[in-house]
């Protein structure tokens, strides 16, 4: 179990480790989108950066660390229960069909489930749970300025359906505490949800981010790979 907190994009060249290897990389990732200004981590934080690649003990220490225009990625490590592992293997090994990938292209490599998660109308200084505050819109979702517009946790419980019931509440509980964290340490408003079953080569060529952050969470597969652009050669590249 893998999160990869990636930074600032044009920091960072990253391609997912697995994505050569049909059917056996299941993972949600969060795109950010800033919507206002970075926070700034204090001095003692700064000084506390070893490298631009920083591993980190918890899930608030590398959301805190990522705003850092020096920071290439957090990375934070942690194991899942051996019989969990085994379900979502199983799940991903019985090759499941999800609803609407008639609409993909035969040769598209990644199937996903997507929502928005949005912060912007959560009050600065309020006491409740921002996540709770929070709203979503996206696919079976009603629009983002609908009088009856979703939750936050109705958009991650839509986005999850797909899965067996008990993997759907563990990865939601997952995708819950990522989104709060990365609010709570980034300032960030806006998020993108997707949960993707990777079954090809989603990216065969180095390419350049268009998000502002992201942040990776590998369930099935050997994780995510990144590399700083001082190590990326791209005199090939034409």
């Amino acid at each position: 179990w893998t999160s990869a907190f990636i930074g600032p994009a044009s920091a960072v060249a990253s391609m997912g480790g697995c994505d050569c290897d049909a059917g056996t990389k299941h993972a949600h990732s969060f795109d950010g989108e800033q919507r206002n200004v970075k926070r700034k981590l204090d001095q003692t934080a700064w000084e506390k950066l070893p490298d631009s690649i920083v591993t980190c003990s918890s899930l608030n220490e590398a959301t805190a660390i990522l705003p850092n225009p020096s920071c290439t990625a957090a990375l934070r490590i942690r194991t899942l229960p051996k019989s969990t592992a085994q379900e979502l293997l199983e799940y991903v090994d019985s090759n499941p069909e999800w609803p609407g990938i008639e609409e993909f292209h035969p040769l598209e490599a990644t199937w996903d489930r997507i929502a928005v998660i949005d912060f912007t109308r959560v009050p600065a200084n309020s006491d409740k749970d921002p996540l709770s505050q929070a709203i979503g819109y996206g696919r079976n979702l009603p629009p983002r300025f609908s009088p009856q517009v979703a939750s936050a946790q109705r958009a991650i419980s839509e986005v999850m359906s797909v899965l067996p019931a008990k993997l759907a509440a563990l990865i939601s509980e997952d995708a819950a505490e990522l989104l709060s964290a990365l609010h709570r340490n980034t300032g960030y408003r806006q998020y993108k949800l997707a949960l993707e079953l990777v079954v090809g080569d989603t990216c065969q060529k180095w390419h350049c981010d268009q998000n502002t952050a992201r942040a990776l969470v590998t369930y099935v597969g050997p994780g995510t790979l990144c590399a700083h652009e001082r190590g990326v050669s791209r005199e090939a590249c034409g």
